[in-house]
């Protein structure tokens, strides 16, 4: 059941599913099994999910930008050094 969840924030599968908890809520990766947060309400429980995406989603953008401009560096390096 897929209410609007992004994708697994780990392995980037395309299978989270709200599950209940004795108290609460989480979203699950079928593929992978990792967990959201517990929240009380359902909609909390998505919020924190696609939260939890987004953040990694922008750190490992930062983290490619950061490794593009330093490949560039070392390859403008080595070009001078010919």
């Amino acid at each position: 059941m897929n209410q609007g969840f992004a994708h697994c924030p780990y392995c980037l599968a395309q299978k989270p599913e709200l599950i209940a908890q004795l108290v609460g809520y989480q979203v699950i990766c079928k593929n992978c099994l990792a967990t959201g947060p517990n929240k009380s309400f359902k909609k909390q429980a998505v919020r924190a999910w696609n939260q939890l995406t987004a953040e990694l989603d922008q750190s490992r953008q930062w983290h490619a930008e950061r490794f593009t401009e330093r490949l560039e560096a070392l390859e403008k390096s080595l070009a001078h050094s010919d």
